[in-house]
């Protein structure tokens, strides 16, 4: 986690230090003689401690020129999170000779110091009472002793201690958390205006990103500054600090002596800790840092760039005694509906209990937020319609580090400015109560951009997700506007891991700053787009956390391990139920009752269409597991129009347009808002034995989200017997990326332009579909279907056939007979759905290759483990539906409970199959009629069915059939599937036979009549 804290000026420790400095130096100092070198300004000496217990020395001298020294007691306070009798900072800057004999001065006057503090080292400014600002600059009243919260000694050229008062809290201006001013006897002037900034620095030691305060104090127009020590109390209102409250000093007669007044005052409040202490013991020893640049040789100190600047470091000791410090956070995490399986807002609420009472330590600071939701509890897809995410800098960046998080404040000092991130990017809101405000900090929570599916990003996978580099949040408290009020700006960078299996979710806001709050409150958004959908299963909600203390046991820089505060494990109860009250309504066993509407857009028979399917669902139902589609007969697709697409394409998602037929459109998400994304939808090879397969591709781009391309392969199966389509999908995904997508509506447009074409069969038919869930159920649905118009269609195929007159009792008889259709239109032509014919006597079956018929239980298993001497013929057709010819033998197939065996035409081609079966009947007189009950509504060009002659031909022949083909006649019965009959009888004609006289003498006669030009 990254945190940038701006204060203005910082609570009273920090604050307190540049203030006491630079305040007293606006008020007080008097123009001093200047300095006669051309050195530039450099620190001699920068100490800080914190003690137990600090004295003060009388070292005579008349009444009204007492001298006094303050001794520290050797002992420095360490205990972490405890509060010392007083922190004292000491700074000395170089001086040199002045044009006055005998005097000194800096060799350069301060124009900006910069005081940068260790992590953690704080003060409350809510401690004590706060004087008004207006009382300090514009009247000569002294503000009230309870208000002081130390005492500052200044130097002024030689005069060390020349200068000596309190330090007061006081009411900050409007923008301000807090300020505070020095006070003596000269009263009046400005107050300066401070600012400080909790900034990401890394120990050049451990290595460790840190955050810790900086201190800002510009343009001050002081001449003769040589050095300060600052004393600020760890409890202001302790009695042991009554001999200094009220006090005020200045410079004495003599060399070195001061005149104080007052003093012994008492504050009269309860006593509240001022100072806490750090409570990291692992940090091991901290370091201060002060930057100083001058008016003659101005710097960037403030600018962040610290070139031309004086440095000094002090070394704070490491805190101790961590192990004795208390932590006892709770968690509260209520979503603001208990129903199951709806989006909701959810309430996230941190108590971190803080103890204000001298004598005891501080609470430790928390470290690290660890908060797991419940189980079933996920993102919810509906967020992301509409929504923006917050980039890391720019113009549309929470903009944590560089020129953009930097803005210059009403007084010229350079302070964080607020995060620039788009309303869009809200996703709930945020407020924080901390002991050092007397307000609630008020503020937002931002979607944050992926580190992942960027134009310049790896493609997001499953591990960013579990990484928590998919899904992240930014926290900001403060601001602008209104939610500046108290002068704070805090940042966070939270990183939310979503289970790739399940989509349980973990945030995780890790290396918090160093600084107390009471309360934390995260609201994030309700309604149909909020953020998360709660569990689809009714029961108890757990949401768990792992609450980490700066405190915590940890390894020194030296390598030592030093003891700490365990860390806190509270956890958050809800139930969720059916009726959302929180009353435990039983959710009943999940149901799968899914709605399913499908049909082509325009039904004029055999016309193209596009065709449209919908499967919908409601919450707190099952989850769509998988589809199967069977179309009615008849509709059908122009597969012969389509290039399909291959491997690994297929698999991949990476199709080619040419291979598109259609869209879909999808639906995820709870509630009544769900987020909609649109795919597309291709035609493939076989796919799992199939001839043709779909790959389903998805881009799933959704908000700031990239999740890359989601693909469902799904396999085309086609009926032999009635060329029905049955469309049977792969399991569909549940989760994508740990985000479960609770699909709520599938559409499927198979829209391609002259694809999909409507049946000739205008009877009552209907779209079926098999829908299964996740809960293991299976749903079987249908929607009405029935193409319209079908009168109009036309019904004129031509059939022919001729026989062979060259015939023998060994080789039997053959037959060709052959359909086409005119070249027509789709939507012009009805199709067969039924013909019967009745051949002949001279053309009757052959009894010995009946008896050789295929089982039927043979040819189901396989027809090419069939008998040889039950192949009778071949077949070939054409349509305009597949891009090559169909073709394949022909059977005689027996099947129990028939007196004769069936003529079964099998034809194959493109990895399509369709068996086209002939009932036989031999009647008392010889004559075998044959009916195909159920032809495929299926459009052809051509038709050719031959059976040969042969061992094993289908027919025998009784007599020559030269002499009798004048009788020789089919009687034809062909049925439209608009209805439409033909009746006709087929002359069959006899090819092979010798001419005769008749037949010679014709043909000559026709050659005359050519070259003649009849």
């Amino acid at each position: 986690m990254r945190i940038d804290l701006t204060l203005h000026p910082v609570p009273a420790l920090v604050a307190g230090l540049t203030a006491t400095l630079l305040a007293g130096l606006l008020l007080l100092v008097a123009p001093a003689a200047h300095a006669t070198g051309g050195q530039p300004l450099g620190i001699e000496q920068f100490t800080i401690q914190t003690t137990e217990r600090t004295e003060e020395i009388y070292l005579g001298g008349p009444v009204g020129e007492e001298q006094y020294e303050f001794i520290n007691k050797p002992y420095t306070f360490t205990q972490a999170g405890g509060h010392p009798w007083a922190l004292t900072t000491t700074g000395r800057l170089t001086t040199e000779g002045t044009t006055t004999p005998g005097q000194l001065a800096p060799t350069r006057d301060p124009k900006d110091i910069v005081a940068g503090l260790p992590p953690g080292l704080l003060g409350d400014p809510q401690a004590v009472p706060r004087c008004s600002l207006a009382k300090v600059t514009s009247t000569a009243e002294f503000c009230p002793s309870d208000t002081q919260v130390g005492v500052f000694t200044l130097a002024i050229g030689e005069k060390t201690g020349g200068l000596v008062g309190p330090i007061v809290n006081v009411t900050p201006e409007a923008g301000q958390s807090a300020e505070f001013v020095l006070e003596t006897t000269a009263k009046g002037g400005d107050t300066p205006l401070l600012t400080a900034h909790l900034v990401r620095t890394e120990n050049p030691v451990t290595k460790r990103e840190e955050y810790g305060f900086t201190v800002n104090s510009n343009e001050i127009p002081i001449i003769g500054l040589t050095g300060f020590e600052l004393t600020f109390w760890g409890v202001p209102a302790d009695p042991s600090h009554d001999p200094m409250r009220g006090r005020t000093c200045g410079l004495g007669k003599g060399k070195g002596s001061v005149t104080c007044t007052g003093g012994g005052e008492t504050s009269g409040l309860p006593p509240v800790p001022f100072i806490s202490m750090p409570t990291d013991c692992a940090a091991g020893p901290e370091t201060a840092t002060l930057r100083v640049d001058s008016w003659q040789e101005p710097g960037s100190v403030r600018e962040g760039r610290y070139s031309d600047y004086a440095e000094k470091t002090a070394t704070l000791p490491a805190v101790t005694g961590c192990d004795a410090l208390s932590f006892a956070p709770e968690v509260e995490v209520l979503p603001d509906t208990l129903s199951a399986d709806e989006p909701v807002g959810l309430g996230v609420n941190v108590k971190v209990p803080q103890s204000e009472r001298p004598g005891t330590v501080a609470t430790p600071d928390l470290r690290d937020a660890v908060v797991t939701l419940p189980e079933g509890m996920s993102i919810s897809p509906g967020i992301v319609d509409g929504i923006q995410a917050c980039d890391e800098s720019g113009p549309d960046g929470i903009n944590f580090e560089g020129p953009e998080s930097e803005e210059v404040g009403l007084g010229g000092e350079l302070q964080l400015a607020a995060g620039h991130c788009p309303d869009a990017s809200i996703v709930g809101s945020a407020e924080a109560i901390t002991p050092l405000l007397g307000e609630p900090v008020k503020g937002h929570v931002y979607l944050a951009r992926p580190l992942c599916g960027g134009p310049r990003q790896n493609a997001c996978t499953n591990q960013d997700a579990l990484d928590g580099h998919l899904y992240q949040l930014y926290l900001e408290l403060g601001g602008t506007g209104a939610l500046a009020s108290a002068g704070i700006n805090i940042k966070a960078h939270g990183y939310t891991e979503a289970n790739p299996a399940t989509g349980q979710l973990t945030t995780k806001f890790l290396e918090n700053p160093q600084t107390p709050f009471s309360e934390l409150k995260i609201d994030l958004d309700g309604g149909p787009r909020a953020p998360v959908d709660n569990p689809a299963a009714c029961g108890a909600a757990v949401t768990t956390a792992d609450l980490t203390p700066w405190s915590a046991p940890g390894i020194t820089p030296e390598g030592l391990s030093v003891a700490g505060t365990a860390d806190a494990t509270p956890s958050s109860f809800f139930e969720v139920d059916l009726a959302g009250d929180g009353l435990g309504t039983p959710c009943p066993n999940l149901p799968l009752d899914p709605g399913f509407t499908a049909g082509t857009v325009s039904p004029q028979a055999g016309s193209f269409s596009a065709f449209t399917l919908n499967f919908s669902r409601q919450d707190r139902e099952q989850d769509l597991a998988g589809i199967q589609v069977q179309t009615p007969p008849g509709l059908l697709g122009m597969l012969s129009s389509v290039p399909l697409c291959g491997e690994p394409a297929a698999s991949q998602g990476t199709c080619p347009v040419a291979s598109e037929i259609g869209t879909t459109r999808v639906a995820s998400g709870a509630g009544s808002h769900p987020f909609e994304i649109g795919g597309n939808v291709y035609l493939t090879t076989g796919y799992k034995g199939a001839p043709f397969g779909l790959s389903i591709v998805t881009n799933a781009v959704a908000g700031p989200f990239n999740l890359g391309l989601v693909v469902v392969r799904a396999r085309i199966d086609v009926d032999p017997e009635s060329s029905v389509l049955t469309v049977t999908s792969d399991a569909l995904p549940q989760i994508v990326f740990g985000v479960p997508l609770r699909l709520q509506r599938v559409t499927v447009d198979i829209d391609r332009p002259g694809f999909m074409f409507n049946p000739t069969n205008c009877k009552a038919q209907q779209v079926s579909a098999n829908v299964s869930g996740t809960g293991q159920a299976v749903a079987h649905v249908a929607s009405a279907f029935a193409a319209g118009g079908c009168r109009s269609l036309a019904f004129e195929p031509k059939f022919a056939v001729s026989t062979s007159g060259r015939t023998s009792r060994a080789g039997g008889a053959s037959l060709d007979a052959k359909l086409s259709y005119p070249s027509s239109q789709p939507g012009q032509e009805a199709n067969i759905a039924r013909v019967k014919v009745e051949l002949p006597k001279q053309l009757p079956s052959r009894l010995t290759t009946l008896q050789k018929a295929c089982p039927a239980a043979t040819f189901q298993a396989n027809p090419s483990d069939c008998p040889a001497a039950s192949v009778v013929g071949i077949v070939r057709a054409s349509t305009p539906v597949l891009p090559v010819g169909l073709q394949g033998p022909v059977y005689f197939v027996s099947h129990g409970g028939e007196a004769f065996p069936s003529l079964v035409v099998v034809l194959q081609g493109d990895g399509v199959r369709v068996d086209l079966t002939g009932s036989t009947f031999i009647s008392r007189k010889g004559i075998t009629s044959s009916t195909f009950k159920t032809v495929p509504d299926v459009p052809v060009h051509t038709f050719e069915l031959y059976l040969p002659e042969g061992p094993h031909s289908a027919l025998a022949a009784n007599g020559s059939l030269c002499k009798q083909q004048d009788k020789l006649r089919m009687p034809t019965e062909m049925l439209a599937q608009n209805g439409a009959v033909i009746h006709q009888s087929t002359s069959i004609q006899v090819t092979g036979c010798p001419r005769t006289k008749a037949a010679h003498g014709h043909a000559r006669q026709s050659r005359h009549d050519r070259r003649h030009g009849r």
